[in-house]
């Protein structure tokens, strides 16, 4: 790599907010030759307070041969801008504290101070070993002897602490050459290795903080699943967030949102955070943790813009853009996509300029449309064409949202899916890309994060997605209208991680199919199954009620009465006995795969994961899908030959679980389960619950046998086992009194339509 034909020292001017930072650039720039600077960039929020940063490139002559060019950045001293600090700061060799001289501003002057203290500790450089200046602003409003501001500082800095005049401008380019100097002699050797394009050592990151940049990143990747219309700098979309922490209702949120427009009608200048604050529809206490996490978000998307406007005006190749971005999410974005491009050598000064300008462009375009109420983050953001992209695969659509791939790199992969697809042969485009190292890993799971809010926008065709149900460890689970029958169903998705494996998806579908085939009434019956978008979909029977592990959970003690217990395990049996005479072994019997409707109907659930006895080639290892705590043996071990027993096995460790409030064997692993289902004997129930009788113990040690020979041979034979000894279970009278239980205990699922 060349070195670079320039010195470039990095200032910023940090301190509490209105301390006079914003106005001293702005006096740089107009005060400064215009041959001599470039254009001032201000990434204001709507009230024109500092919202990112406000930059502007000074030429301040040379250093030996080579010219030497100053970026000066003021930030914002916001305490939820923290994000917005650090990634300048880290960039940074000069630091000019800003603060009001006046004894009445003494706390905020500490407490900022203090911040880049810790800052600059982080970097092994102290107040008095830093390129550190400390400029006093309306110390000219002030008279007599030294304030206590200026004593406190001036301990730390010594002749370094300077007065500036935020009316004048007076001492405002002295403070900035002074740091510069600085910079060039404390700051030696960073300045000669970034000159060498040596990349930025790696940033120190507080715990605290890295937890909300990974939660605001997963936010990002939401939002941006909206592709093309997406702005995190709104009120609507603050009350996303506020949504997603639990600090409003959703009801209470729309209803300040629709105030809001009310009141922007009759232009009345009123926040949605005073709505609801006023109207105590918030949690105050999470207000401050959902602005910190919409300053963070508000990062995250203007790098990621900045770095889609570098590929569009042609400044940056697209792979070292993506590179950079990659490096950038690792590293917490502690480093600023410009940082890292400059100093590679990729961004030149001219090159810079137009990105810079044209972020500047964008960014006031999306304040502009935020005025407007509406969706939250909605925007249409004049650098992308939603209309051509909505006809492209999802995963594509959102990859190039993202700035992850181009759109010549998705038409080729889309081109050689289709030959594949003429050739009988399904691959997902995914990994078409992945395989053509356009994508990494990495950057194919933030694609799938994003993926789900964009699933949940009516992507499935034929259906009309109403609200989000839950998800498992390998689906994602919505109530949706199917349009042509206008029945409510239960829409589980393929989780779209799983999409680059193709051979289970193969076998998702074959065998989610062949559970469609089934019909009983203890089985949730499955509907429809396809695929749409490259995601795959099995549509099946909406139940309204709740999953046997919930009912446990609320029962008293955790368990359930010795007869209830029975009452549900019975119609489970029956329902397994139905899959078996189908060839199916359902792998992952266990209470949270088990509903009770409102009429006291027990289903099973999940048989779309089933595996075909008769299914062709090998399968995967059973442990994928089996839970440790109802595991059967010949599933830990991986036997291939799995019959209806393995179920049977399973359902007996629900049984236990029932009756006696805990599984029959637990560890501190999974491991640990595992390797007890494989040796140790069955606890005795009685000895864990009371109400066990001896009547029950043997029908339960049978099912439960570590060797499958010992075992019922079909689930018929345990519905007959329980039947001779308890000949009232799951009768019609026992049926109505567990529907009782559901519909006073448990209030009747209200489905609305999602946001």
């Amino acid at each position: 790599m060349a070195e670079a034909q320039e010195v470039r020292v990095r200032l910023a001017l940090v301190g509490p907010t209105g301390s006079g930072k914003t106005a001293a650039l702005e006096y740089l720039h107009r005060t400064t030759p215009p041959d001599q600077r470039g254009p001032l960039v201000q990434l204001v929020d709507r009230t024109g307070r500092t919202l990112l940063y406000d930059h502007v490139e000074l030429q301040y002559g040379r250093v030996g041969d080579l010219p030497l060019f100053v970026d000066v950045y003021s930030l914002p001293g916001s305490p939820w801008a923290v994000l917005a600090r650090r990634i300048v700061l880290t960039g940074c060799n000069g630091f000019i504290y800003v603060t009001d001289g006046r004894d009445s501003a003494l706390a905020d002057a500490h407490a900022g101070f203090i911040e880049l203290c810790e800052f600059l500790a982080e970097r092994g450089r102290t107040p008095e070993t830093a390129a550190l200046v400390v400029a006093l602003s309306r110390k000219d409003l002030t008279r007599g002897a030294p304030t206590a501001v200026e004593a406190a500082l001036a301990e730390h800095v010594g002749d370094r602490l300077l007065h500036i005049s935020t009316r004048t401008g007076e001492g405002v380019t002295e403070a900035v050459r002074k740091a510069t100097a600085l910079a060039l002699s404390r700051e030696r050797d960073e300045l000669e290795a970034r000159r060498q394009g040596a990349p930025p050592p790696r940033a120190y990151v507080p715990p605290a903080l890295e937890e909300e940049v990974e939660l605001a990143h997963e936010l990002y990747l939401r939002g941006a699943g909206k592709f093309g219309a997406f702005s995190p700098h709104s009120d609507p979309y603050l009350g996303e967030i506020l949504l997603e922490l639990g600090a409003v209702t959703e009801a209470d949120l729309d209803e300040a949102l629709r105030l809001r427009a009310e009141a922007f009608k009759l232009a009345l200048g009123v926040s949605l955070e005073e709505i609801l604050t006023k109207r105590g529809m918030i949690d105050p206490e999470l207000i401050p943790r959902a602005r910190m996490l919409r300053a963070c978000v508000e990062v995250i998307h203007e790098e990621i813009t900045f770095g889609k406007l570098a590929t569009e005006l042609e400044a940056v190749p697209f792979a070292r853009v993506k590179q950079a971005l990659g490096l950038q999410a690792k590293r917490q974005f502690h480093n600023s996509l410009d940082h890292l491009l400059t100093r590679a050598g990729q961004l030149d000064r001219a090159a810079r300029q137009r990105v810079l300008c044209r972020l500047l462009q964008v960014h006031q375009g999306e304040l502009l449309r935020d005025e407007q109420p509406g969706e939250a983050g909605a925007v249409d953001t004049p650098t992308f064409d939603t209309k051509a992209f909505r006809a492209l695969p999802l995963f594509g659509e959102v990859a190039i949202g993202l700035g992850l791939v181009t759109q010549e790199q998705l038409r080729e992969a889309l081109e050689e899916q289709r030959r594949l697809k003429a050739k009988g042969r399904r691959r997902f485009v995914g990994s078409i890309l992945q395989q053509r190292g356009h994508l990494t890993e990495d950057d194919v799971r933030r694609i799938c994060r994003a993926l789900e809010e964009k699933i949940a926008d009516d992507r499935i065709q034929g259906y009309e997605i109403i609200c989000p149900l839950g998800r498992g460890n390998m689906a994602l689970v919505f109530a949706a209208t199917q349009v042509n029958l206008n029945r409510v169903v239960a829409l589980k998705i393929l989780d779209p991680k799983l999409l680059v494996d193709q051979e289970f998806v193969e076998r998702f579908l074959r065998e989610a199919q062949a559970a469609a085939r089934l019909n009983h009434p203890n089985i949730v019956q499955a509907y429809d199954v396809g695929s749409s978008q490259d995601l795959h979909y099995f549509a099946m029977e909406y139940v309204d009620g709740i999953t046997a592990r919930e009912l446990l959970e609320r029962a008293p003690g955790q368990r359930l009465e010795q007869e209830t217990a029975i009452d549900v395990v019975v119609q489970v049996a029956r329902a397994l006995d139905h899959a078996g005479r189908h060839h199916l072994v359902h792998r992952d019997v266990k209470p949270g795969n088990v509903m009770i409707n409102r009429e006291g109907v027990v289903k099973l659930c999940d048989l779309g994961l089933a595996t075909t006895l008769d299914a062709e080639g090998p399968t995967e290892s059973a442990m994928i899908l089996g839970s440790p705590y109802y595991i059967s043996p010949e599933q830990i071990e991986g036997r291939p030959d799995l019959d209806t027993r393995a179920d049977i096995y399973s359902l007996g460790a629900m049984l236990f679980h029932l009756v006696t409030g805990r599984p029959p064997f637990t560890g501190r692993t999974p491991e640990d389960v595992c390797l007890k289902h494989l040796s140790e004997p069955v606890p005795d129930p009685t000895d864990l619950s009371p109400t066990v009788t001896q009547t029950l113990v043997p029908v339960m040690f049978r099912m439960m046998a570590k060797d499958r020979n010992q075992r019922y041979s079909s689930c018929t034979e345990v519905v007959r086992a329980l039947l001779e000894r308890f000949p009232a279970a799951a009768s019609d009278e026992r049926q109505d009194l567990l529907a009782r239980q559901i519909q006073t205990g448990f209030p009747s699922r209200k489905l609305s339509k999602k946001r």
